[in-house]
């Protein structure tokens, strides 16, 4: 799966992992599967994403106004 990425697109983390979980049967946890495409991507040199789904996982980065 990692390796039908196009090179200059960045590997989607999360959803790269959600795939593999569809397609293989494995007993590692999401994290684990998500640190081994981390790896795996590094190692090619191709640019990551790490896009979280749902709007809880967002963090509101407060705003600073000079003064």
């Amino acid at each position: 799966l990692l390796d039908d990425s196009p090179l200059f697109v960045p590997v989607r983390v999360h959803e790269l992992a959600a795939r593999v979980r569809q397609r293989v049967k494995t007993g590692l946890p999401d994290l684990s599967i998500e640190e081994l495409i981390v790896e795996m991507a590094s190692v090619r040199q191709l640019a990551m994403a790490f896009d979280l789904p749902g709007s809880e996982n967002v963090v509101q980065i407060p705003v600073r106004y000079s003064r």
